[in-house]
């Protein structure tokens, strides 16, 4: 239970810093990064996309938080944290967003093709769509 505190605190830290200093590349740059290849096992409690060829393309914290233009294409995302990611496909959020609800880190969520390059990544609230 203290290892787990401690991560959550860890993970709050770092999560302040790149909100409040990066963009999301170089957030994404200073968020532990998973191996080529190796799908489907988010971050400690985060969020990790990954392109057509199941490279990871970024890592986001679990914070809400929008993220403009993320790495492209986004063809899946894996989640380890209990919050909603929404894809925008305008800047202006003037679509239908689509809603990538949290699931157990083991799992992939598949983006449909018309929301693989969104204009905003949107860690959203707790909860599913």
């Amino acid at each position: 239970m203290a290892r787990l505190k401690r991560i959550f605190r860890i993970s709050l830290a770092l999560a302040a810093a790149s909100v409040a200093l990066a963009t999301p590349s170089q957030a994404a740059a200073g968020h532990t990064t998973h191996p080529q290849g190796k799908l489907g096992v988010a971050d400690d409690n985060g969020i990790s996309i990954y392109n057509r060829t199941q490279e990871n393309i970024g890592n986001y914290p679990c914070v809400g938080h929008d993220w403009n233009f993320p790495n492209w294409p986004i063809a899946s995302i894996a989640t380890d944290c209990n919050r909603r990611v929404w894809l925008h496909r305008e800047i202006d959020r003037s679509d239908t967003p689509l809603c990538v609800p949290p699931v157990d880190q083991a799992w992939v969520t598949k983006i449909p093709e018309a929301f693989q390059h969104p204009a905003i990544l949107e860690v959203g609230a707790v909860g599913h769509c």
